[in-house]
This record gives C-alpha cells, structure tokens and sequence, in this order.
C-alpha cells in the first residue's frame, strides 16, 4: 500500500494540509513528524508531503491518552487499594487497564 501524499501550495500550512486531509487540524504535528519538518522553517511550494494514515493517526492518540493515564495513575496514591495483592497484579498496566474496563 502506497502512501497517500499532498504537494504543498501556496498559502499552505502544516495545520491548512492536515484540516484539508483529515478534517482535524491537530493532526498537523503528526504530518510534521513523518515527514521530518523543521517546524519553524516555511514549507516549500511544491514540496511533496506524506500523509499519515487513518491507522497511524488512531494510535498516535492512543499513545497519548495512555501515556496521560499513566501520568495521572502515578501520582495517585493507590497504596489503599493494593495491600494485600500480588506485585504482579499491583502495577500501573493493571490499574490502567481496571479503569479502562
């Protein structure tokens, strides 16, 4: 499967090609990233950029939101709920995945 692409226009922006390939702005640091973009340098008009798939999107997200989580989970104190369990079962993928079930 080949890579969906964009040519950059004038007037384009990384957030202008995102919103015109995804409908969300925000997808614009992942584009950034695929594509190894200096973010503080201007495009190229006719510069080829690759465009990041649905998939690639989804778990960039998904990354994000479990690395929040963890975050959050890390700064809980827990100590009440995990007395008496396995070190195993007391660990922040279990908390993470109690939650999320």
């Amino acid at each position: 499967m080949t890579a969906s692409t964009t040519d950059v226009a004038v007037g384009s922006s990384l957030a202008s090609i995102a919103n015109s390939s995804t409908g969300d702005y925000s997808v614009w640091r992942n584009i950034a990233t695929l594509n190894n973009i200096n973010i503080f340098q201007p495009l190229t008009v006719g510069q080829t950029i690759k465009l990041p798939s649905s998939k690639d999107i989804q778990n960039s997200i998904n990354a994000k939101a479990v690395s929040s989580l963890n975050t959050a989970l890390a700064k809980l104190d827990l100590s009440s709920i995990n007395k008496g369990l396995p070190t195993a079962i007391a660990t922040n993928e279990w908390r993470l995945i109690s939650w999320i079930l």
